[in-house]
């Protein structure tokens, strides 16, 4: 019984670290575009949602969170270049300016005299204030948070079915809505995610193992806690694509940003408006705050090998977010989606290929930079085509 606690406590916290600012959009996105077709919108949505970051999951878990060993293969310099872009993705030039975004639209339901660039600096000023304290501060969001978040989407989710319309067809073929799900899936970015938030959890079952030895092997462990949290993503995931594909005509001409607060005002009432915004809005702050400090602890530490103090590179780090920010979240995400076509192939060789090496004990050959490279140099020819 301890051991399955344990499990799913870990694998509560592989849910709270996935689910971010997109997790709140992309999903409705894939059912407002696929409307009857939205079952292989989800199993689209699953493939590079679900799957994908699983994979990466397993690849880290076979290596025990190692992830300086994990990327050595692909060479030294390579290696701090790839780590290097795949933090500012989910940093200042991705996912952290996302966050404000996603924040903004929610607030501005409420407070439709605010815009972007000033919610924007305050967001900023915020997160720069909250990062000078950060353990303290990200520990009571965070454990207040989560059970609120889940909660109040859980709520939405039963709501906006038992009063959901009937589907209206879709006006994209079943391929094209599986395609929709497939790309949607990728701007998630929880593969990027898996790789660098799945460290710390695994560090965490190394210590409660220690402490409570058990038959259990850390691998077992991590696959059962990395299940659950598979598990309550894609039963979120679901949800979410259904609740747009059934309210998808009211959403015609919405924000994808705004979605989630517009079908929280149709199913609970216009009282579930200011709720739901301030709860997004926490959710958003408390991610950004963890990869904003990500993000500036690379660059002290690994860029500039501390030349540049922690609370300086915290505040460029926010500069940049602020920047890009302010182009909003439909170039944000076209420019994100041109960014992942080219990577995430790349990645999920890498991760496959790291699996392979441990599983099947392969040393014959350097798998891993093979495929790395190989899958890089083919996508990226493709994205060019």
């Amino acid at each position: 019984m301890q051991r399955n606690t344990l499990a799913v406590t870990a694998g509560f916290a592989m849910f709270s670290m996935f689910f971010g600012s997109g997790n709140l959009v992309f999903p409705l996105l894939v059912g407002a575009s696929s409307q009857s077709h939205f079952d292989l919108g989800t199993l689209g949505l699953f493939a590079t949602g679900i799957f994908v970051p699983f994979l990466g999951l397993l690849s880290m878990i076979v290596m025990e969170g190692k992830r300086a060993a994990f990327f050595q293969e692909l060479g030294r310099a390579p290696a701090f270049i790839l780590t290097l872009m795949m933090l500012a993705l989910m940093g200042p030039v991705g996912v952290s300016a996302r966050c404000i975004i996603v924040a903004f639209a929610g607030t501005q339901l409420v407070v439709p005299e605010l815009t972007l660039p000033v919610f924007s600096f305050l967001f900023c000023v915020v997160t720069a204030a909250l990062c000078w304290q950060q353990k303290r501060v990200v520990t009571i969001i965070g454990h207040y948070l989560t059970p609120f978040l889940l909660a109040s989407i859980l709520l939405i989710i039963a709501m906006g079915v038992f009063h959901a319309p009937a589907l209206l067809p879709s006006q994209h073929t079943a391929k094209q809505a599986f395609h929709i799900g497939v790309s949607e899936g990728y701007q998630t970015m929880d593969l990027l995610a898996a790789f660098f938030f799945c460290a710390s959890t695994i560090t965490y079952l190394k210590i409660q193992q220690t402490l409570s030895p058990s038959k259990d092997s850390l691998m077992t462990v991590s696959l059962k806690a990395s299940c659950v949290g598979i598990l309550l993503l894609g039963a979120v995931y679901a949800g979410f694509v259904y609740l747009g594909a059934a309210y998808a005509p009211m959403l015609v001409g919405v924000p994808p940003e705004k979605m989630l607060v517009v079908i929280a005002g149709q199913v609970l009432g216009d009282f579930a408006t200011p709720v739901m915004a301030a709860t997004i809005g926490l959710a958003c702050l408390t991610t950004l705050i963890i990869l904003t400090n990500l993000f500036a602890e690379f660059v002290s530490h690994e860029v500039t090998e501390d030349r540049l103090p922690r609370k300086a590179s915290l505040v460029i780090t926010l500069v940049i977010s602020f920047v890009v920010s302010l182009s909003g979240f439909t170039r944000l995400a076209h420019w994100l989606g041109g960014a992942l076509s080219i990577a995430y192939p790349a990645l999920i060789a890498l991760a496959l290929a790291k699996i392979a090496e441990k599983v099947f004990h392969v040393t014959t050959i350097k798998l891993v930079p093979w495929c790395f490279y190989a899958t890089l140099i083919l996508a990226a020819g493709f994205s060019l085509l």
